[in-house]
This record gives structure tokens, C-alpha cells and sequence, in this order.
């Protein structure tokens, strides 16, 4: 049986570099479990030095910038699935650490996720001595205005790093089809990022004009877990926060000009919402090309997936035997057709 196999397998004996790789890996998860359990002891600085050390001696440092991320450097690698998941796990629970440890040092200096700290802002038209309003979180902590320019340049590059981190640990929970750790990334994506969101519904030219690169760039990589090849499963989708990140995208690309993202094949992922989430982001795109003077996409032809079966044109209806003296049997309703149904619009 399995038992006795794995038994002969441990008597197997190991070269010195099997050996040595072996404690490496040990030694590499016992760092993540120091990192995590450093941050949740309010050590955010020491957690963020260990999961370097960690995230460098498996990947390399720094992290990459764009997809695949997971590409061990070393000797040192986990996997491929379905062995060695629970390290996998652990490296992606420590880069979301990471990440939230850079968030929790932001916020002590009263500075907001997704803003670019170096970015020049504009004064708004009419207004008197050239007075902007900060993107800080607490008017009594240090202004945007009145930090240096080296600290702001420290900031945007903690930003850098908090979005590779939750897109690292993403990837690799999704290159181990651990999908419920893939929404945990998701989620503090969310939960890092809504204090900037709900700023710039209040104050929209911090889009235009203050919004951190990066935070575009990972909302858009964050799509392909929404729908495509690459998205999250059915039992995993979680409609609220899928609404939240499309809704999130789409105000943060047209912002900048990226019209391309209210464009119908753009838009695939009204097809796995529900009637209230179709009706949320299509009232949001019908907002945003009015604004933008644009004409609204046909979005009818998205049809949802718990339609998908149903026929284009509807089969004709087949003639039923009917006894001598018998009523005909009832074919019950006709399935709407394509064209037809609109329900959740």
C-alpha cells in the first residue's frame, strides 16, 4: 500500500546535494512561518527583512514585474503540482505578509495605497495660491506636501513592492490550483486598495492624476483570474468582490484614456455574474462612455453562462402523437432565444 511504499521511499538514501536541499527547504519554511508570525506581532519592518531573505533565496530578488514570477533561480523549488503543496502555500502566505506589512508601515505615515507619491500634481482650475488636496489618510499625520522628496521617492517604491507581492503569491497559488488562497490574494488586493477607491469616487482626478502605475498594471493582470483560461472556478468566484475589482478596473483605465477596457470582448466577465452584478458594471460602463463621449458597447450579445446552453434560435416544436380522443401533451414554455433574452439587462 501507500504506507509502505512511503516508508521505502524514506529509506532510500540521499546524496549529499539531496540532503542539502532538503534542510534548505526546511529552513526556508520555517522563515515563513517566522515572517508570519512576526507580523502578527506587530513587527511589520522584521517581517518584511525575513520574507526578502526567503522570497531571495528562491526567486531571486527582486521579485519579477510581469508573469511568470514563480521561476526558481536555485536549487531551492517547490512543486511541480501535486507534490509539495504545503510549502507553495506557505511561500504564498509569506508574500501576502510581505505585502501586508508594507501597507501597515504606509499608513503610519499616513500615506494611501495606490497613490503615486511622486507624481506632480496639477492645481485645479480657479483655485487660489496653487492649494491641492493631499492623498494622505489622516489629515494629522505628514502631508503629501511635506515629506521629501526621498521619502516619496521610499514610498512608491514600497508600492512597487506590495503589488508584486500579492501578484506572486496569486500566481503561485494558481500554478498549485489552490484557488482559495488565490481569492485570499484577491481579497487583501481589495481590502490594501479600498481607502484609494472610495478617495478617487470623491475626488476622481486622483486617477488621472496621482494613481500609482503598478496599480493599473496588477488590476489588469487580475482580470485573467475573472474569466479566461486562467480563471478562478466556479465554487471559488466570489460575485461581490469580482464586481468590486472589474468595477475598480474599469474606473482607473478609462481614467487615463484606456478606453479599450468598456469595449464588449473586454467585458467577458459579465457572462459569469449575477443579474445584479451585470446590472452594476453595465450601469458603470453606460456612465463611463457618456462621460468619455462614447458610444455604449452591445453588451447583449454577453450572455450569461447559466444560458449558454439554451439554442440561439429555438428548436421547433415537435409534433406530439395525440391519441384519438386525447388532449395534446403540453410542450411547455419556449426557451428564449439569444436575441430575445435580456433579463439581466
Amino acid at each position: 500500500n501507500e504506507e509502505e511504499l512511503e516508508k521505502v521511499r524514506d529509506q532510500k538514501r540521499k546524496s549529499d546535494r539531496e540532503q542539502a536541499v532538503a534542510k534548505a527547504k526546511r529552513i526556508i519554511l520555517m522563515m515563513c512561518k517566522i515572517a508570519i508570525e512576526a507580523y502578527k506581532a506587530g513587527q511589520p519592518e522584521f517581517a518584511i527583512r525575513v520574507c526578502d531573505r526567503m522570497l531571495a533565496a528562491v526567486v531571486g530578488n527582486p521579485l519579477s514585474e510581469s508573469p511568470p514570477r514563480y521561476q526558481p533561480r536555485g536549487l531551492i523549488s517547490f512543486g511541480p503540482y501535486p507534490i509539495e503543496v504545503e510549502g507553495a502555500l506557505l511561500l504564498a502566505e509569506s508574500a501576502y505578509t510581505k505585502a501586508l506589512s508594507i501597507s501597515d508601515q504606509l499608513k503610519e505615515q499616513g500615506l494611501m495605497s495606490g497613490v503615486d507619491d511622486e507624481a506632480e500634481v496639477k492645481p485645479p482650475e480657479g483655485s487660489e495660491g496653487g492649494a491641492v488636496e493631499d492623498a494622505t489618510i489622516d489629515s494629522e499625520r505628514p502631508s503629501l506636501h511635506q515629506i521629501s522628496k526621498e521619502q516619496k521617492s521610499a514610498a512608491s517604491a514600497k508600492k512597487k513592492e506590495l503589488v508584486k507581492a500579492l501578484l506572486f503569491g496569486m500566481e503561485l497559488s494558481r500554478e498549485f490550483q489552490q484557488w482559495w488562497m488565490v481569492i485570499n490574494g484577491l481579497t487583501h488586493w481589495w481590502n490594501l486598495h479600498r481607502d484609494f477607491v472610495q478617495a478617487s469616487h470623491e475626488r476622481p482626478q486622483l486617477l488621472s492624476q496621482q494613481m500609482h502605475g503598478d496599480y493599473l498594471a496588477g488590476l489588469k493582470e487580475m482580470q485573467s483570474y475573472l474569466c479566461g483560461d486562467r480563471a478562478l472556478p466556479t465554487s471559488s468566484f466570489k460575485q461581490r468582490l469580482v464586481v468590486n475589482l472589474v468595477l475598480a478596473y474599469l474606473d482607473a483605465s478609462v481614467a487615463i484614456g484606456q478606453l479599450s477596457a468598456v469595449e464588449a470582448d473586454q467585458l467577458t466577465v459579465l457572462r459569469r455574474l449575477d443579474a445584479d452584478g451585470r446590472k452594476e458594471v453595465i450601469l458603470r460602463v453606460a456612465t463611463l462612455c457618456c462621460t468619455s463621449s462614447r458610444p455604449i458597447p452591445d453588451m447583449a450579445k454577453l450572455r450569461p453562462e447559466r444560458l449558454m446552453n439554451i439554442p440561439a434560435t429555438p428548436a421547433p416544436k415537435a409534433a406530439a402523437a395525440v391519441k384519438k380522443g386525447a388532449a395534446p401533451a403540453d410542450p411547455g414554455p419556449t426557451p428564449p432565444s439569444a436575441a430575445e433574452d435580456k433579463t439581466d439587462l
